[in-house]
C-alpha cells in the first residue's frame, strides 16, 4: 500500500514539471512572436543610389530615408542608422529603390586604383595617350610593364613634321634644321593598354593585356590607348610630347637603364649644292666615332623621312574621324542616342545620326550648333522594330567616316506598372502600417498606389498614396482590434492601373504591444 502511493506522488510531481515546462515554452513563444511583430528602424533607398557614394551624403540628399518594418522581417545586417562611423563608407554597388541599406554594401574607400592586380604607386596619377603600334612596341607592353618615353622634335627654318590621320601614313619630317631624340621620362609605370573602336566594329583589347597580333586595331593601324601611372611634372610633360612631338616608348626590364639627357642631334643643312648632315650625342664619348663624321651627299632636293606614328602637335586639317562610344536608350515610338565626339583638327559643325533596321539605312537626324550636341533624340520609329544608329561628324573639310554600330534597341509604347513586391504590414492598437517595394513603371512615371486592406476574401475601403513620386508605405487607421487584416497594393501611371499584389502577411491589433 505504501509503495503504491509513493508511485502515485512521484507521477504527479512528474506531471507538474512537465507541465510547467510546456507553459513556460509556449509563454517564450508567444513572446517571440511579439517581438517579431513589432516595427524597427531601418535605411530604405528612396531613389537610385549610385556605387561609390557614402552613407552620409545619400541621406542628406534624400536618397536614404528611415522607414518602419516589423523586426522579423528585417535582415541582422540592417543599417539602422548613419553613424558618425558608417557616414564616410561608401556603397560597393548600386542600390536601386525600395531596397535596404544592409552593412555589407558599405565598404571604406581605397587608397589605391588595380588595373588587373596592377596598384597605382601611392601619390602617382594615371595619363591615358594615344600612339600607334609600332612607338607603342608593337603591342609588347601590358599592364605592369615599366617603359621609358622618347620625343623627337624637329627645330629649324626650314624643319617640319607631319603625321598622317588615324596612323596609316608616315611622319614626313623634313629635313632643314635641326632633329632632337631624347629621354622625356626616364622610367613609369603602364596601368593598362586597349585598343581604340574602328570603323565598323568595336575592338577593345583587354585592360592589362598586350595586342593580340592580326587583330583589327593592328591591322587598321588605329594605334592603342596606353594609361600610365605619373606624378603630375611627368604628366605634363607626357601630355606635351603626345601633343606637339613623336614619342616613342622604349620597353624596359629590371636590368635597364634610362636617364634623361638632352638626347641625340641630328643636323641636316639643306641647299642647291648639296645636303650635309651630322649627328652627335650630348654625353661625352671616350673615342670620335667615325660614323659621326659629316659626310657630304649630292642631293638636288629636300629628301622626306618616314616613320609611322601618331598625329604630331597641330592636327593637319582633314575630316574628322568617326565619333566613338555610341548608345541608344528605346522610348515610345523614338529613341535617344548619344557618342562621344572625335578629335579634329578643325571645328565640328555638325553630326549625322543614321538609324538602321538590319543593314538598311533609315532616314538620317542632322545635330547642328557651336559646339554641336553629342545627343539626339530620333522620332518617327516603329514600335516593336529592332534599331541600331550609327554617328558620323562634318567640319570645314567634310564629313568623317561613321562610327561602329550602337546596340539595339526596340522602341515600344508605355505599359501600365508592374506588380509591387514584399508587401508587409505591422499593427498597431486599431491601425496598420503597410510597405512594399516599387514595380517597373511601364515606360510611364508611377503616379500613385492603391492600397486595398481584406478581412478574409472581403475587400475593405482601399486608400490611395500620390506624389512625385509616391511613397511605398501607407498607415491604415479605424481599424478593429482582435479582426485579421490583409493587404494588396496595386501601382498606377498615365497608362492605367497595374495588377494588384500578393497579400501581405496578416495583422490582428490586438497583437500588438508598445
Amino acid at each position: 500500500m505504501k509503495r503504491r502511493l509513493l508511485i502515485v506522488m512521484l507521477a504527479l510531481a512528474l506531471a507538474a514539471v512537465g507541465t510547467s515546462g510546456v507553459l513556460a515554452y509556449v509563454k517564450g513563444a508567444n513572446a517571440r512572436a511579439i517581438a517579431g511583430m513589432k516595427a524597427v528602424s531601418v535605411l530604405v533607398a528612396q531613389e537610385r543610389i549610385p556605387s561609390g557614394t557614402s552613407a552620409g551624403a545619400a541621406l542628406r540628399s534624400g536618397l536614404l530615408a528611415v522607414q518602419k518594418l516589423p523586426a522579423a522581417s528585417v535582415p541582422a545586417d540592417a543599417v539602422r542608422s548613419v553613424t558618425p562611423a558608417l557616414s564616410p563608407l561608401l556603397t560597393n554597388a548600386a542600390v536601386q529603390p525600395g531596397q535596404l541599406l544592409l552593412r555589407p554594401m558599405l565598404v571604406r574607400a581605397v587608397a589605391h586604383v588595380v588595373h588587373r592586380g596592377v596598384t597605382v604607386p601611392p601619390g602617382m596619377i594615371e595619363v591615358t595617350v594615344h600612339l600607334c603600334l609600332p612607338e607603342a612596341v608593337a603591342g609588347d607592353v601590358h599592364a605592369g610593364s615599366q617603359v621609358a618615353v622618347f620625343d623627337t622634335v624637329v627645330k629649324g627654318a626650314n624643319a617640319q613634321g607631319e603625321a598622317q590621320p588615324a596612323c596609316d601614313g608616315p611622319h614626313q619630317q623634313q629635313l632643314g634644321g635641326t632633329v632632337q631624340t631624347h629621354v622625356v621620362l626616364a622610367r613609369v609605370q603602364v596601368m593598362s593598354i586597349g585598343m581604340p573602336a574602328t570603323s565598323g566594329q568595336a575592338s577593345p583589347a583587354a585592360a592589362g593585356s598586350p595586342s593580340a597580333p592580326g587583330s583589327s586595331a593592328t591591322s587598321g593601324q588605329d594605334g592603342v590607348l596606353l594609361t600610365l601611372a605619373v606624378s603630375q611634372g611627368e604628366a605634363e610633360r607626357l601630355i606635351q610630347v603626345t601633343e606637339t612631338g613623336l614619342p616613342y616608348l622604349a620597353l624596359l626590364t629590371t636590368a635597364s637603364r634610362t636617364n634623361a639627357d638632352s638626347g641625340h642631334f641630328l643636323h641636316v643643312r639643306t641647299a642647291s649644292k648639296a645636303t650635309t648632315a651630322s649627328s652627335r650625342h650630348s654625353t661625352p664619348a671616350p673615342a670620335p666615332d667615325p660614323s659621326l663624321t659629316p659626310t657630304p651627299a649630292p642631293s638636288p632636293s629636300p629628301t622626306p623621312r618616314s616613320c609611322p606614328g601618331p598625329p604630331a602637335g597641330k592636327h593637319p586639317k582633314r575630316k574628322p574621324r568617326a565619333p566613338t562610344r555610341v548608345s541608344a536608350l528605346a522610348g515610345n515610338e523614338s529613341a535617344i542616342v548619344t557618342w562621344t565626339a572625335p578629335k579634329t583638327g578643325s571645328p565640328i559643325t555638325s553630326y549625322t545620326v543614321t538609324p538602321f533596321i538590319g543593314s538598311a539605312a533609315q532616314t538620317p537626324v542632322a545635330v547642328a550648333g557651336r559646339p554641336p550636341a553629342t545627343w539626339a533624340t530620333v522620332t518617327g520609329l516603329t514600335n516593336g522594330t529592332a534599331y541600331t544608329f550609327t554617328v558620323s561628324a562634318t567640319n570645314a573639310i567634310g564629313t568623317g567616316r561613321a562610327a561602329a554600330a550602337s546596340n539595339a534597341v526596340t522602341p515600344s509604347a508605355p505599359t501600365v506598372p508592374g506588380t509591387p513586391t514584399g508587401v508587409s504590414a505591422t499593427a498597431d492598437n486599431g491601425s496598420a502600417t503597410v510597405w512594399w517595394t516599387a514595380p517597373g513603371n511601364g515606360g510611364s512615371a508611377i503616379a500613385s498606389y492603391t492600397v486595398t486592406p481584406y478581412i478574409g476574401s472581403a475587400a475593405q475601403t482601399p486608400i490611395t498614396i500620390s506624389g512625385n513620386p509616391p511613397t511605398t508605405s501607407a498607415t491604415f487607421t479605424g481599424l478593429t482590434n482582435g479582426t485579421a487584416y490583409t493587404f494588396t497594393v496595386s501601382a498606377t501611371n498615365a497608362i492605367g492601373t497595374g495588377p494588384a499584389s500578393a497579400a501581405s502577411n496578416a495583422i490582428t491589433g490586438t497583437l500588438w504591444q508598445k
